[in-house]
């Protein structure tokens, strides 16, 4: 009924609707960045589900301490639909409610989808208790925002690994070109530079900045890479010493007419640097760290995927791309998590072999 009068986006909505009508996922987990649509298609399906008498009752858990927001956000979608009668009858009737925390409900009613928003900002423990509660029993799926915090105390990210692999289990992970909304990729770009902004540098990192600013004191430096242990550990040449970041706008100052700014720090610095404005585009970053910058023309998508730099590219480039040993995609991925605490990995495609028809000999 609701589902069929939307129009949805991207291969990854469509992903997670059908996630969402499978019988045989019994919990399915959205992670991504805002945006993309992850609450407003649970929501959708499991009010769907509950006029369509698919499910019982449709139980929403989230972190807030109220939930009017999303009675109300219900009640808009129902009206922009022509069905805002159904959804306060099922309000009314305790077929659509919203909980503040998990509460065992299953012996209510089996037959029931719960949906928990926002699980990333529930605290581990009641995590666990609603898994050890509820998962494998009824109808469980969540939502949980990516976050720069790629370590043990993001449940969000702990939640992704362990589900990761497990048996009637779905996860959708969107990425950042996933997007929908215009303002939510403006503020994705601001929140990393806050990311890049808030390093603590090195003292090389620092002397590079200093200097910089002398030579260049109208540019906006965002962050100073250096890539000098990297390198070494790795044995690469034809990379820089360093990667400074400069904010979008400001990199011609840095570099200054016919490049003789940039030329007097990296003098005085001592060190190789190369420089680039900072975009969502990280196909900037891998020109710039890569020994051989014209790659970047041989790769067909960059996105950020489950918490990855995801680097898709044609099987034939593949080697030019990681470098013997895997050391040019190593030297990568260590940048990118020194810079923005991402990872980077590769995903390439063989070409099929086409089958050539032998003529027969008469």
């Amino acid at each position: 009924m609701l589902l069929e009068k939307i129009s949805l986006k991207n291969e990854k909505q469509r992903l997670l609707i059908a996630a969402l009508k499978s019988n045989e996922a019994s919990t399915v987990y959205a992670f991504g960045p805002k945006g993309v649509g992850k609450t407003f298609l649970n929501l959708l399906f499991g009010l769907d589900s509950v006029i369509r008498s698919i499910y019982d009752v449709f139980f929403i858990v989230t972190p807030r301490r109220d939930g009017k927001w999303y009675v109300d956000f219900l009640c808009r979608i129902a009206n922009k639909y022509d069905c805002g009668d159904a959804v306060k009858k099922a309000i009314k009737d305790g077929k659509i409610r919203v909980l503040s925390r998990a509460i065992n409900f299953t012996e209510e009613s089996s037959n029931a989808i719960l949906f928990i928003d926002d699980v990333h900002l529930f605290p581990l423990s009641e995590a666990m208790d609603i898994f050890w509660v509820y998962n494998g029993r009824i109808k469980l799926t969540m939502a949980a925002d990516f976050t720069f915090e790629s370590n043990a105390n993001s449940i969000g990210w702990i939640l992704r690994r362990v589900l990761h692999n497990e048996s009637s289990t779905v996860i959708v992970d969107f990425g950042f070109d996933d997007i929908v909304d215009p303002v939510i990729k403006q503020n994705l770009r601001v929140t990393m530079e806050m990311v890049m902004r808030s390093r603590v540098l090195s003292e090389d990192e620092q002397k590079v900045q200093n200097i910089a600013y002398c030579y260049a004191p109208d540019t906006d430096i965002i962050t100073v890479l250096s890539l000098k242990k990297i390198k070494e550990s790795l044995e690469i040449e034809k990379v820089p010493d360093a990667l400074v970041v400069v904010k979008e706008g400001f990199l011609g100052r840095l570099i200054g007419k016919e490049g003789r700014r940039i030329g007097l720090i990296e003098k005085e610095a001592g060190m190789s640097l190369r420089a680039i404005e900072f975009t969502l585009n990280f196909g900037r970053i891998i020109r710039a760290l890569h020994p051989y910058p014209w790659i970047e023309k041989h790769i067909n998508k960059i996105d950020v995927v489950g918490g990855l730099v995801t680097v898709r590219i044609d099987y034939k480039d593949y080697q030019r791309f990681a470098g013997k040993d895997l050391k040019y995609l190593r030297f990568l991925n260590e940048a990118f998590r020194a810079l923005l605490g991402l990872g980077l990995k590769v995903e390439y495609k063989r070409a099929e072999k086409t089958k050539r028809k032998r003529k027969r000999q008469k």
